[in-house]
């Protein structure tokens, strides 16, 4: 194999060995064989159309052209046109499965689980950087340059895996990459021919001297090379971490950055993850004499960007001791029933984190080491403790507000919770629309409120189910409206969506679940316990807790959030210990008030069916019209660049003949640019008397284009040999003239290729190709020398 041929095989290998990189993103490999087989492609298309002598500009478009028919066949065969081509339906399909890719993407962090989708995207992502690899190595002979496409894709997964990228991954990269720059580097030697022997050696000493130069060139490349990717991978490894905010701590997969850069539980990645049986761990137990024990909270996420729920950032305090005492819950008003309870919490060592898991609202800690709160939240975070393995008291109220207060609580005004109410503007529109139908006839938030919780545990007829992505952001919620199914994190975020566009003040608590009871007052917690629900503001009362994940995971709502509740305050046991058990207080309504609200509760439930439907129904008319759209685009671009490129180039030399005064010579050069897109190639050697011969000869030209010619060829003359300023007439016009009537002589085929897919155009095209490559290659041509500069004074005391 020659050096040449050497060159795309070796471009082929660095794309291999960058994807290779990509393998942390997806959880399995389903997606490798068709990135493999585009990259064989590309390297078998890109070496066939060189050595058929097709145009250099015609490359890349026969590899992509040949990498969209094995995507056609891979991802849409059954819709292709003979199984091979992309047809409309071909292109729909394609459309679709790279939408579900597209929204499995958002919906899971990495590793996103394998699918036809992310299969579709990674490969449209390796086959373009392939054909531009190939473009830059072999097309190009800019093999430097070609790291800027391959660290692009590299660069993939390095932001997006959440532990980052291991080190063999980089190693693997850089080596690819440095297999074209020594391949270039030979190949630039041996470019300027057969070395010679040194003088006083004999022609049979040739090869020896051949190869003793080029070995110890060899050498030092690989050693700087070697050198190079070691220091690479060993040097960030020793530096040591630089905080970049108050208690921070490394973060997994599983972390978000929450209080000044704390590292927190980030409810959407871990949520369902603990649900599962697998996760069915002890993590902590607990003492109290409370009878309705609430769930314990680890965390407050308050901030919603449209894509997920995290904690917002806050002003933590080092003065904030939360053994000192916390501050009065926010909103709390005394007129509000309060019971003070202690509680004395074990935590296990399968708990690690910096925020304690405390009932609402903590009065105070008791625990060792340095524990801060926040005002706001009442949140405790450690400065530079965790909760792993630590006992701790702690002092709390059990609040039970009435109905009654709840339903009087004065409305705020919009800029005082502004935080707490604040969407953004990329949320779907069937959100607000569903929870207006849902609310309809409703003015009181806390009516509101308990319209939208019944919706989710009982009227929406929406079903438990842990396997439902664990994504949170504005279209999650959507989907989740339109397939009722999903766990806690799509519920409460759903309800706190929903109130936040009511103008309920809403945010998200995340932590555990009570329990179950051992015995003598101790209750047990499991990873299993994970849960999340909304909380809601109410003047006077303060943020209270909601339930909209059905009963059979929660069992019953709090006493002030179930239906029929009375206004007065009670207690009894209201926990996920008791699902299924059904409410322990309510009261006894009226049959035909009951009925009435049934009838309410059908039809609303028939009213969020037909918006959703129609909402939905609308989305998806307008991305297949969007998808329509951008492929007709993509298509009118690429059938526009050449001839574009053509008519650009004509205008900018006349541009240039109007101010240097030689219009004549700028037409001249039109004629034989657009003569020759027809077929008819002319000599810029021939006189202009000889091209009208030639032409003449060649077309069958009528007497206005033949008078036309005529004036070309004199009006040219003239302009070369007769004095100066006797050049008069603007020669556009019979130009023109006489192009369509050579036109009109030639096949429609060649007429069609002259419009489409000029000469003149894949010309200058080709000519910017090279210019782009001289100056890559003068780039390399520079660093060249100025490592030969480095290494000339070593070089010189080694020969004395």
């Amino acid at each position: 194999m020659t050096r040449d041929r050497l060159a795309p095989v070796l471009a082929a290998l660095a794309t291999l060995l960058t994807t290779w990189s990509l393998a942390p993103v997806v959880d399995g490999k389903d997606w490798q064989g068709p990135c493999i087989v585009l990259i064989l492609v590309v390297m078998v298309v890109g070496m066939g159309a060189r050595a058929a002598r097709f145009p250099k500009v015609l490359v890349a478009p026969l590899q992509l052209a040949a990498g969209g028919i094995v995507l056609t066949t891979v991802f849409a065969g059954e819709t292709a046109i003979a199984g091979l081509l992309p047809g409309p339906a071909a292109i729909a399909r394609l459309g679709d499965v790279v939408a579900d890719g597209g929204d499995t993407i958002n919906r899971y962090a990495a590793p996103v689980p394998t699918s036809h989708g992310i299969s579709l995207i990674l490969a449209i992502g390796v086959l373009s950087i392939a054909v531009l690899v190939d473009l830059l190595v072999v097309g190009l002979r800019a093999p430097a340059a070609a790291g800027i496409p391959l660290l692009a894709l590299y660069a993939v997964p390095a932001a997006v895996v959440p532990d980052g990228l291991q080190w063999r991954y980089f190693v693997a990269a850089a080596t690819g990459w440095l297999l074209l720059l020594a391949h270039d580097a030979s190949s630039r030697v041996l470019r300027w021919g057969r070395l010679l022997p040194r003088w006083g050696s004999g022609i049979g000493a040739s090869r020896q001297t051949f190869g003793n130069d080029t070995a110890a060139m060899a050498a030092t490349g690989r050693r700087v090379g070697l050198a190079a990717i070691a220091l690479a991978v060993v040097v960030p490894a020793a530096l040591p971490g630089v905080s970049d905010g108050l208690l921070t701590r490394g973060g997994s997969g599983g972390t978000t950055t929450g209080l000044n850069g704390v590292t927190v539980i980030n409810p959407v990645l871990t949520l369902r993850d603990n649900l599962t049986p697998r996760r069915n761990i002890e993590i902590l137990r607990y003492n109290t004499t409370q009878a309705d024990v609430q769930p314990l909270r680890i965390v407050t996420a308050d901030t919603f960007d449209g894509n997920t729920w995290k904690p917002g950032t806050r002003d933590v305090s080092r003065r904030n001791r939360a053994s000192q005492g916390l501050p009065n819950a926010p909103g709390l008003s005394p007129e509000v029933s309060q019971s003070q309870y202690t509680m004395k919490v074990e935590v296990s060592s399968s708990l690690d984190q910096d925020f304690l898991p405390l009932p609402y609202p903590t009065k105070r800690v008791d625990i060792k080491g340095a524990w801060l709160y926040d005002a706001s939240t009442l949140n405790v975070i450690g400065d530079g403790e965790t909760v792993r393995g630590k006992d701790y008291s702690v002092t709390y109220l059990a609040v039970r507000p009435t109905v009654d207060q709840l339903r009087n609580a004065p409305v705020l005004p919009d800029q005082s919770m502004q935080a707490y109410t604040r969407l953004p503007r990329s949320l779907p529109d069937v959100v607000a629309n569903t929870a207006r139908t849902v609310t309809k006839g409703l003015t009181n938030q806390y009516d509101q409120a308990m319209a939208l919780q019944e919706w989710f545990r009982t009227g929406g007829k929406f079903t438990y189910s842990t396997d439902a992505p664990s994504d949170s952001g504005g279209d999650a919620v959507a989907d989740f409206l339109r397939e009722r199914k999903g766990f806690c994190i799509q519920f409460s975020s759903a309800m706190a969506v929903m109130a936040r566009s009511l103008g309920i003040p809403a945010r998200i608590g995340v932590g555990f679940l009570p329990g179950t009871v051992a015995e003598d007052n101790w209750w047990t917690v499991k990873l299993t316990d994970a849960h999340a629900w909304p909380e809601l503001y109410f003047q006077n009362v303060g943020w209270v807790r909601f339930e909209p994940t059905p009963a059979a995971r929660t069992g019953s709502a709090p006493i002030w959030a179930q239906v029929g509740a009375t206004g007065s305050a009670t207690s009894g046991p209201t926990s996920g210990a008791t699902a299924g058990a059904g409410a322990t207080s309510t009261a006894s309504l009226d049959p035909r008030v009951g009925a009435l609200q049934d009838a309410e509760a059908r039809e609303r439930t028939g009213e969020v069916d037909a918006v959703t439907a129609s909402t939905q129904a609308q989305d998806q008319s307008l991305g297949l019209g969007v998808k329509v759209l951008g492929i007709a685009l993509l298509l009118l671009a690429a059938l526009l660049v050449t001839p574009v490129t053509a008519w650009l180039g004509r205008r900018r030399r006349r541009r240039r003949a109007a101010q240097d005064g030689v219009d004549a010579e700028a037409s001249w050069a039109d004629l034989h640019e657009q003569v020759a897109d027809l077929g008819i190639p002319l000599s810029m050697a021939l006189t202009p008397r000889q091209v009208d011969h030639r032409l003449r000869s060649a077309a069958d030209l009528s007497d206005d284009s033949q008078a036309a010619l005529s004036r070309i060829t004199t009006t040219v003359e003239r302009a070369r040999y007769a004095r100066p300023g006797s050049q008069a007439g603007d020669l556009r016009g019979d130009v023109r003239t006489v192009v369509r009537a050579v036109s009109g002589t030639r096949p429609r085929s060649q007429r069609l290729r002259a419009v489409l897919y000029p000469h003149s155009g894949t010309s200058r095209i080709s000519m910017a190709g090279r210019r782009l490559g001289r100056v890559v290659g003068g780039w390399d041509e520079r660093i060249a020398r100025a490592t030969h500069r480095l290494r000339k004074p070593r070089l010189h005391k080694k020969e004395r």
